[in-house]
């Protein structure tokens, strides 16, 4: 399995909108295990995005779908900073499974891999090398 969590700031006052984006709370993604959009109670600002997938190459292939593109398109505008805490690899808990069956899971339609928005990946999906915030 193959995980990420990000740190995300969004413009002052733009964060409820970015969660918007990111978690519309409809649909599923081949491939995805978990992803969770959760906001910073200390920080009005930032929210975290942490990631389950399968595999390095799912998280991969859901950059390209048309619906990520968009919604990474409509978010970039409302960021002003992004950081990857980590990538990990998960190995078990609710809702992965705790052995080596993995779990069919959902994620919100066009929302994940948005925790990666400078991730190389994403700057190959979408055609703009070099993109970076901060």
């Amino acid at each position: 399995m193959f995980g990420l969590i990000g740190r995300i700031t969004a413009t002052p006052g733009d964060r409820d909108a970015l969660v918007t984006i990111l978690a519309p709370g409809d649909g599923s993604m081949p491939g995805c295990l978990s992803y969770i959009v959760a906001r910073d109670p200390k920080h009005p600002d930032a929210i975290y995005v942490t990631e389950a997938w399968e595999s390095r190459d799912a998280h991969a292939a859901s950059l390209k779908l048309p619906s990520v593109q968009a919604a990474i398109a409509k978010g970039r505008p409302l960021i002003t900073g992004f950081e990857t805490i980590a990538e990990t690899e998960p190995v078990g808990g609710i809702g992965l499974g705790t052995n080596s069956t993995i779990r069919k899971g959902s994620a919100p339609s066009g929302a994940a891999g948005l925790a990666v928005l400078v991730d190389a990946d994403v700057d190959r999906a979408l055609g703009e090398p070099g993109f970076a915030i901060g």
